[in-house]
């Protein structure tokens, strides 16, 4: 296990794929003017490089960068409302692994 997945992520980033991965980064280049962005849990081949010119405002950065999501428990099923945005896990294809998308709650059924 690398260093930097000892500690426990506050900061979820959105990769080229679209979905959310925990994760960190770290300033690069001469000027340290972009950032390598690693995704925890995997290796450093899926890493991204982030430039600054990419960022059209800094509403795209705040789009793109955001507090680690919190898991809601079984009390929490009281809470969900029509509408409420989530963040649902999806498993990826032939892995183990899980990709996390924004998702927007159509419907509540209640039991």
């Amino acid at each position: 296990m690398e260093e930097d997945e000892e500690a426990e992520p506050f900061l979820e980033f959105m990769a080229k794929d679209g979905a959310w991965y925990a994760g960190t980064a770290t300033l690069i280049g001469p000027s340290l003017s972009d950032m390598r962005v690693h995704f925890l849990h995997y290796s450093e081949d899926e890493d991204e490089t982030w430039h600054p010119h990419s960022f059209k405002s800094p509403y795209h950065v705040d789009a793109m960068i955001r507090p680690v999501s919190e898991p809601m428990q079984d009390s929490d099923c009281a809470k969900l409302r029509r509408g409420m945005i989530l963040c649902a896990a999806c498993r990826r294809p032939d892995s183990d692994c899980f990709e996390y998308y924004d998702a927007r709650l159509e419907q509540v059924n209640v039991s």
